[in-house]
């Protein structure tokens, strides 16, 4: 489940918000949302080993890494610094990982069987 662990790393890094009372945004919600369902997608299709899980994780990585690129700029947090980096790093890393097994995987001259 690289999805959660992407996740949970990245939560470790990162210091406390700017305002930590402050109301979530809606859209923050919205792609909260989207990455939980983006790994019940990913689990279900890789428990039925399902090489479109491989997409589902892509998928899931891609929104990560908007979402690390979206934090300073939002105001979510006052400064770029080295926590940031390494979240860039750790998302970047998982999606590269993600979009390299998908491509071996569809590259394969036995893919599908």
């Amino acid at each position: 489940m690289l999805g959660p662990v992407v996740a949970e790393a990245i939560d470790a890094l990162e210091p406390a918000p700017t305002h930590p009372d402050a109301a979530e945004p809606l859209v923050a919600v919205v792609v909260g949302y989207v990455l939980l369902v983006s790994w019940l997608g990913a689990a279900v299709a890789g428990l039925a080993r399902r090489p479109v899980a491989l997409a589902w994780a892509a998928g899931s990585a891609a929104v990560y890494v908007g979402v690390v690129v979206a934090c300073p700029t939002s105001g979510h947090h006052a400064s770029v610094g080295a926590w940031w980096y390494g979240e860039l790093g750790l998302s970047l890393g998982a999606l590269v990982g993600c979009l390299a097994a998908l491509r071996w995987w569809v590259g394969r001259p036995t893919a599908g069987t």
